[in-house]
């Protein structure tokens, strides 16, 4: 009796893998699937609720001796949510034939202990399940190429001096996971998204891994001054919006490869400079960095798509009509910009064009607006004289020219947009509709 009680009360969450050989695939995938909920596991099984043989489970890929290579059980569609009450898929029971698994947006249950996982698997992607654990990078099984955990529940560090030797995708974003991480350069990351966590400390670019393709470690709580030239030559895309990096920040001998830059809201001061920027670049984000002085938008490359400086201290005059012919979208509200501005020479492909909370002033032409433009912030400056609104494009669907000083008169075409703002605080003296004159404003409902 006594034997029986000390077997009893071994805790199997103490032990490492156990030894299932002696146990079949079916058996196996069988466990994995215990805990799933009945809409889950339905597919699984035939019209008696007895488990369909794993051959014919679809999504499962074979190696030739009839073993587990690879599931596929993923949404079909990209989720913005979890889903609810998916039940639990039991990691630790997983065959250790097991080369590829991915569970993308099921909301599935269970504990993440990377000691337990299959000795051979090389993909492991869990986006969006409902995981907890603590996560040690170097318990990882030693063929690991690429480990998604993203929008889970997982926590511990980030310490990445030891992972697996051929791990290239790094993917934690949105889960719990605290401290500083910790990089080095001789690492094989190619990725790494440490996005929204609870990470804190110093980050040094200088440490980061020298064959990174993508760096994303996105609100947080990281910090230090960065002198951008030190970062990998083969990285592409950049992001470390909402941490509390400060000093000043220069765009000078950046990766010459780079295609994308987001370094907003973080408090970063001094005058910036974009000479010299890399060619491959479409997009740069960098709102909110405490950034003033003048700024010359006709240095902008041609290769980019997506640019915003909003929220900063930026001054001087705007010349819009050399902006580069890719821009689909151009954000330059809330700073200190003066003078007239020409809108006739807009890039042809624009979508979103904002100069809203500028000091901007002088007569406003809107007749040559680009067709591909929907929507256009131009409130809260200094614009006067009449306005034409007759000769917008078909695209058009917001159109925001309040708190300016409008006292001419308004002229509006058939189109209705479907954001006009045009009253508060302008003192139109006449409005048109078509040529005829229109003595409240008031008639023209979808006017604000």
């Amino acid at each position: 009796m006594l034997v029986r009680r000390l077997f009893l009360c071994v805790d199997p969450s103490a032990l490492g893998r156990l030894d299932y050989d002696s146990m079949s695939q079916q058996a196996l995938m069988e466990m994995v699937v215990s805990r799933m909920s009945e809409g889950s596991q339905s597919h699984l099984k035939d019209i008696n609720s007895n488990f369909l043989d794993i051959t014919e489970w679809k999504n499962i890929e074979f190696n030739g001796d009839g073993t587990i290579r690879e599931i596929v059980w993923s949404s079909d569609e990209p989720l913005e949510n979890k889903p609810e009450d998916q039940g639990h898929f039991l990691l630790e029971w997983l065959p250790h034939t097991v080369e590829e698994l991915w569970l993308m947006d099921r909301g599935f249950e269970g504990i993440l202990e990377c000691t337990k996982l299959p000795i051979k698997l090389r993909m492991l992607s869990l986006h969006n399940n409902r995981y907890t654990g603590s996560v040690t990078l170097s318990d990882l099984p030693q063929d690991m190429e690429g480990f998604v955990v993203s929008r889970n529940f997982l926590s511990g560090t980030l310490d990445m001096r030891s992972p697996p030797l051929l791990l290239q995708e790094l993917n934690v974003f949105d889960n719990e996971f605290t401290g500083q991480p910790i990089f080095q350069p001789e690492m094989p990351f190619a990725e790494a998204l440490i996005g929204k966590n609870q990470l804190t400390g110093v980050l040094s670019i200088e440490d980061l891994p020298r064959r990174l393709s993508v760096f994303r470690c996105e609100k947080n709580s990281l910090t230090g001054s960065l002198d951008l030239s030190r970062m990998p030559r083969t990285l592409k895309q950049f992001d470390i919006r909402k941490n509390k990096f400060y000093g000043d920040l220069s765009f000078e001998n950046l990766s010459p490869v780079l295609q994308l830059l987001c370094v907003s809201d973080n408090p970063f001061n001094g005058r910036l400079s974009i000479k010299d920027l890399p060619e491959t670049l479409d997009m740069i984000d960098m709102l909110m960095c405490g950034f003033h002085g003048n700024f010359n938008f006709t240095e902008l490359k041609k290769s980019l798509e997506r640019f915003s400086c909003g929220s900063n201290a930026l001054s001087g005059t705007l010349d819009l009509t050399h902006l580069p012919e890719a821009m689909q979208q151009f954000s330059a509200e809330n700073n200190m910009f003066s003078g007239s501005v020409d809108l006739s020479q807009l890039p042809p492909c624009l979508e979103y064009l904002c100069l809203s909370k500028n000091s901007l002033s002088g007569k406003l032409l809107l007749n040559n607006l680009p067709k591909t433009l929907k929507a256009l912030y131009l409130h809260k400056n200094r614009f006067f004289g009449d306005l034409d609104l007759t000769r917008l494009p078909d695209s058009l669907n917001i159109l925001w020219i309040n708190e300016n000083a409008f006292e001419g008169t308004l002229t509006v075409g058939k189109k209705q947009i479907g954001r006009l703002k045009v009253r508060k605080n302008n003192r139109w003296s006449r409005y048109y509709d078509n040529g005829g004159v229109i003595q409240d404003i008031g008639h023209l409902c979808w006017i604000e």
